[in-house]
């Protein structure tokens, strides 16, 4: 009793809750690392939006003469100058440059969430395929028991009924079947632990869930949808860019200032001003670029949103469709089959119903299937509603 206790306690050890293995792949996805890596760029980027032009030092030597290049003192313009020149950005083209900074990391960190999401979503799809192959598992061996115990029960039937021989190749294929298919849902719970383990980076045996609890949702909108926030971060990006390019109409202007040494004439200092002259209306062109760019990412929000809200009515449809089938056969057509099970198997004794047992005993079977795969369904629908919303829980 004591190694069977130890056993029971040691296996449940190697059992993962779902919110353990969405934990652990949160923080270990690369592709998680990778935009947050981004993120930190786009803070760098954010930073130096508003930092000037690094200035240009202009070193030089006027009029060397190439009949005598030693000599400096020969005329007036001879001369070694240094000079700095400075950029300056027209008012208001710095501000604008850090909004648009901030808001392309608003653009990555919505795409963050939207990895998050999907990595969530995911993990819950490969969740719902598990407990499916594992609670067919539970019936399997259920009823691989039973078949058996009913194939014990026909053959003392065989020496005085020779129906029973039928009903017993009846049998034994069913239960064939069933081994068959342990055999192959086996072999695809390994895989699906497989893929789990993957996308959690972390090595899973078995999962801890509650299929009751984790079926069970409210729902929240399409308001939080990552993709939909990234696509009105663009817009109001393309906003501001529609204002940064107007400001390009008024010419950025530059000043230098010099120092010139001569050797028998006087030093002296000069100063300029320069500035490009926006004449051929290229600025123009690009602010007609800039307003098309903004209304077509206005049109595919709208798009967007309406396939969001149309795909997530879909999704209410198919959860309750699949809440009420869960209801009917848990409340209406198990406890049928049940009394249809007890009643067939009282006949058995006689022998006279073993036809309907072996019938009953596979049609509560396949019901009980049936019930898994719309709870298995359920969770699958969840996920894609999580999905769309923009929500990991």
């Amino acid at each position: 009793m004591k190694l069977l206790l130890i056993f029971i306690l040691s296996a449940s050890l190697f059992a993962e809750s779902i919110e353990d293995i969405v934990k652990t792949a949160l923080k270990n996805s690369p592709n998680l690392k990778s935009i947050k890596e981004l993120l930190r760029l786009k803070e760098t980027k954010t930073k130096r939006s508003k930092n000037l032009q690094n200035p240009v030092l202009k070193i030089g030597i006027n009029d060397l003469r190439l009949d005598n290049p030693s000599r400096r003192d020969l005329e007036p313009m001879q001369s070694e100058y240094i000079s700095i020149k400075q950029q300056f950005p027209y008012f208001g083209k710095r501000d604008l440059d850090k909004r648009l900074a901030i808001i392309e990391k608003n653009i990555t960190f919505a795409n963050y969430l939207e990895a998050k999401s999907y990595l969530v979503k995911s993990i819950y799809l490969n969740i719902a395929d598990y407990i499916e192959i594992n609670e067919s598992l539970k019936i399997f061996n259920k009823y691989i028991d039973l078949t058996k115990q009913s194939i014990d029960l026909y053959r003392s039937f065989t020496i005085t009924n020779d129906s029973s021989h039928l009903f017993l190749m009846k049998s034994e294929l069913f239960l064939t079947n069933l081994k068959t298919k342990t055999v192959d849902y086996n072999s695809k719970k390994e895989e699906i632990l497989q893929n789990i383990s993957y996308i959690a980076s972390k090595k899973l045996v078995k999962i801890d869930y509650d299929i009751n609890r984790l079926s069970k949702i409210d729902f929240k909108g399409v308001k939080k949808n990552p993709k939909l926030i990234a696509l009105s971060e663009k817009i109001k990006y393309q906003k501001h860019k529609i204002a940064r390019v107007k400001l390009d109409k008024f010419s950025d202007f530059a000043i230098e200032l010099g120092y010139y040494r001569r050797d028998k004439f006087q030093d002296y200092i000069s100063f300029g001003i320069s500035f490009s002259l926006p004449i051929y209306g290229t600025e123009s062109v690009r602010l007609e670029e800039e307003k098309i760019k903004k209304i077509s990412l206005s049109m595919k929000k709208r798009d967007f949103e309406n396939y969001l809200l149309s795909r997530l009515t879909s999704l209410k449809i198919r959860y309750d469709s699949l809440k009420k089938k869960i209801e009917l056969i848990e409340k209406e057509s198990l406890p049928k089959i049940e009394h249809m099970f007890e009643l067939t198997n009282a006949g058995v004794i006689s022998g006279s119903t073993l036809f309907k047992y072996i019938d009953t005993l596979e049609r509560r079977f396949n019901l009980e299937l049936k019930l898994i795969r719309f709870k298995a369904q359920l969770i699958r629908t969840k996920a894609q509603i999580l999905w769309l919303e923009g929500r990991t829980q």
